[in-house]
């Protein structure tokens, strides 16, 4: 195993881990961060890309993080319009049941939040006949794009 990192470090250079008091360990990614944690609402790890901030901005990404946790019903309702007018142009008359059943939060970017409103993206795999991932971006509480990759 030893071996296997050492040629790693060699081909992709040393991978640098920042410890953050909330997001916990963080690979630097260049111009942003990439970690793993809990999220409440679906009691399961998440994949978070964050991007470099100052420490105030940094503040005003767990505080976005928080609100992601309080408001996900309100994200979910707001995402599954469009995502079924898009399904629906593949699979006629597609329903979604149960939104937190089929479609399993897989990873949110976090911009700096420095701004009012900012665009940020969430995705989830679609555990059911579609088995596809849905990436949207969002700017506030609206769907700028969606990206559905098989």
């Amino acid at each position: 195993m030893e071996f296997l990192k050492k040629i790693t470090e060699f081909v992709f250079g040393k991978q640098i881990i920042v410890e953050h008091s909330f997001f916990g360990k963080m690979i630097d990614a260049g111009d942003y961060y990439e970690c793993r944690r809990m999220f409440r609402p679906t009691g399961t790890m998440v994949e978070i890309g964050l991007s470099k901030t100052a420490i105030e901005g940094d503040k005003k990404q767990v505080e976005f993080f928080h609100w992601l946790e309080d408001n996900f019903d309100l994200v979910i309702e707001k995402i599954t319009p469009t995502l079924l007018t898009k399904l629906n142009t593949w699979i006629p008359n597609f329903r979604i049941y149960d939104f937190k059943k089929e479609f399993i939060l897989e990873y949110l970017r976090i911009p700096s939040c420095e701004q009012t409103v900012f665009e940020w993206e969430i995705s989830f795999y679609a555990n059911n006949e579609i088995q596809h991932s849905c990436h949207f971006t969002m700017e506030g509480l609206s769907v700028k794009n969606l990206h559905i990759d098989g």
